[in-house]
């Protein structure tokens, strides 16, 4: 089957029950319809080399055997999923691909570890008109909700999630080609043509443990792990997450990791480039007894390059008196600020400040609450 993306959908089966050369071409007309309704195909142009089968189809013959009948009424109601669809008799020579995998499936062995050719091989028991081919799609049921599930569903059964999208559906059918099952196993194909393992959550989390700290591990970095693991021929979809998260989670690797290195001589301060263009605002008090103008509180302003402080009594520590002290003994006297540093006291953090700062694009900054007295 060819979709509008361009990326073949090539699935052989294999018949475990006796049959015809037209029930054989009866069920590959099923199945290959059952496929295009699975991946919400609106239209679809069918071509087969059997002038039989076409013919039934399209009522040019008479079906008189009752077999084929039933085929043949299996094959109509699927062909109601679509909105639109054709079906053409063509030469054998040119269908020489589906007859090559045709007789592929008859004469398939099971698989080994080392095949070279990889392609989906289904086994059918019954006739297709004794299934129930209209609903397979539908089939939800997991023994186990794994990240894969769903990959393994679809190469064994065709089934694709219900709940995709058109464009969803071409998505996983373009990154479940990357997948092969040999043996009850699903691997997925490197891009160096090798054959990954793919790991349940479980598994996963054991990988990691033994290649980071196990015999032959030597507590790598996350990014060299997840690499070695791929060289082992493990792979899931979140390795290199997981293998990354894994390592800053190790208590050794935090304890004998390499230390940052600090300067050997004593930090210092960096200093205001010009004067009057940063200041540190801070508040003193409560004082007790009050003034004899109910003053109880007073502000602070250190120039930071010349250390030269502005101070005034305060008889309320709300917006509106620091807004005024800000504006009439810094900005008027000494011109606009660069930069204001506060410590996250309400009497600073307030949206009347900050509507002063933006006014006059000063910047204001607050201290680290674990450490106030950096606002100077």
């Amino acid at each position: 089957m060819i979709p509008p993306w361009g990326t073949p959908i090539s699935v052989a089966h294999k018949l475990n029950f006796e049959c015809t050369n037209n029930m054989a071409e009866y069920e590959a007309l099923v199945l290959g319809l059952q496929n295009a309704i699975n991946i919400g195909a609106p239209h679809i142009d069918i071509f087969g080399d059997s002038e039989l089968i076409v013919n039934q189809v399209t009522g040019v013959y008479q079906c008189k055997n009752d077999i084929l009948q039933k085929y043949r009424d299996t094959v109509l109601v699927q062909l109601q999923s679509f909105d639109k669809f054709t079906i053409q008799a063509i030469p054998r020579t040119v269908n020489r691909f589906t007859d090559t995998m045709a007789s592929l499936a008859s004469l398939i062995l099971p698989f080994t570890e080392d095949s070279r050719l990889y392609v989906a091989v289904q086994r059918l028991d019954q006739p297709s008109h004794l299934r129930k081919l209209t609903s397979i799609h539908a089939i939800t049921t997991h023994t186990q909700d794994e990240w894969y599930q769903q990959i393994v569903d679809y190469l064994s059964y065709s089934v694709l999630p219900p709940d995709l999208t058109p464009n969803g559906r071409r998505y996983f059918i373009l990154r479940a080609n990357h997948y092969t099952i040999l043996g009850g196993i699903l691997y997925r194909r490197g891009f160096d043509g090798n054959l990954l393992r793919c790991l349940k959550t479980l598994e996963s989390s054991k990988a990691i443990q033994e290649v980071h700290d196990g015999i032959y591990g030597g507590h790598f970095s996350g990014l060299a792990v997840s690499k070695r693991i791929l060289r082992l021929g493990y792979y899931w979809p979140s390795l290199n997450r997981d293998c990354c998260e894994y390592t800053k989670k190790c208590v050794k690797c935090q304890q004998h990791s390499n230390l940052t290195h600090i300067p050997s001589q004593a930090l210092q301060p960096t200093a205001d480039l010009w004067p009057f263009s940063q200041w540190g605002l801070d508040l003193i008090g409560l004082i007790n007894p009050r003034s004899s103008q109910r003053h109880h509180s007073i502000i602070t302003a250190t120039e930071y390059f010349t250390k030269w402080v502005e101070a005034i009594p305060l008889s309320s520590t709300k917006a509106k008196p620091i807004v005024d002290f800000v504006y009439q003994h810094i900005i008027c006297r000494f011109g606009v600020p660069h930069k204001l540093i506060t410590d996250n006291g309400k009497s600073f953090k307030n949206i009347d400040l900050q509507n002063l700062c933006d006014a006059f694009n000063i910047k204001l900054s607050f201290s680290s609450p674990y450490y106030p007295q950096a606002n100077g």
